[in-house]
């Protein structure tokens, strides 16, 4: 909740006014009285606390964007905060003007979680799905009339949204309490629904101190980790998903544009 005032802070003090907020914390609720007083110094801020916790990120997501009731909306987590560059006038003129369901910003100058996805057999017999993390940028294929936008597969957990995209495709499967972000995506690309990124849009991201991070709640996080990640395989009927440095594992022919998508070894992430 403290990354919720800051963050809300941030927002009043770059557009000069406030914006509708809706929150979902997955509780249960232990703010002190002072929290929850800050979180009250804000009208236009929705906070809404479940009663279980540790209902995963994407119970949470689905939740709060049942309360949208905007064409568009920006998806960011409570520990990132508006600056400068956080050009979200921009980010909805490509809405406005293109057929594009998502555009998504950077975090700080941070684009490696902006990536390619490829399917195929990489020579086995069984089907894999390959991240190819900085692709977006590689490739720079542009958005017309946006040259400084361009085409990409997944972007970081900073991205402008048409709703209704969203809710047609299903919002978040909240079986994935982990993998939901990389789901999402591949379920955008699986639909025919296109994705940008504008990386000049950016947002800082304000990691907490160790006076307020939760250890405990962080292992809980990560614990089931290896679970959702065959989850997630086998939804998509999958042998296993990958990472790789786009730098290191794809080639770009310049005359044609066409794309060679290499497997190297490297530790199975997803």
């Amino acid at each position: 909740s403290s990354g919720i005032n800051a963050e809300y802070g941030s927002v009043r003090d770059h557009l000069g006014f406030d914006l509708p907020i809706i929150v979902y914390d997955d509780g249960p609720e232990q703010h002190s009285d002072e929290i929850l007083q800050q979180i009250a110094e804000f009208p236009m801020l929705r906070y809404i606390v479940s009663r279980n916790s540790d209902l995963g990120i994407a119970h949470g997501r689905n939740h709060a964007i049942m309360h949208v009731k905007t064409k568009y909306f920006f998806m960011l987590d409570d520990d990132m905060t508006f600056r400068d560059n956080t050009d979200l006038a921009k980010l909805v003129s490509v809405l406005d003007q293109t057929d594009a369901s998502v555009v998504g910003a950077a975090l700080n100058r941070d684009l490696w979680f902006t990536s390619y996805l490829h399917f195929g057999h990489f020579g086995g017999t069984k089907r894999r799905m390959g991240q190819y993390h900085g692709a977006c940028t590689l490739i720079n294929q542009t958005i017309p009339n946006h040259p400084s936008c361009i085409r990409c597969d997944i972007v970081t957990n900073i991205f402008l949204a048409r709703t209704k995209d969203i809710l047609d495709i299903g919002g978040w499967d909240p079986e994935l309490k982990l993998r939901e972000h990389a789901d999402i995506f591949i379920r955008l690309k699986a639909a025919g629904l296109k994705v940008a990124l504008c990386p000049d849009v950016r947002v800082n991201h304000d990691r907490p101190d160790e006076e307020t991070w939760d250890e405990e709640y962080a292992m809980k996080r990560q614990s089931n980790g290896k679970r959702y990640r065959a989850l997630l395989a086998g939804k998509w009927n999958l042998q296993n998903i990958f990472d790789r440095d786009a730098r290191k594992s794809m080639i770009i022919n310049r005359d044609t544009g066409d794309i060679q998508f290499k497997d190297q070894p490297d530790k199975r992430v997803c």
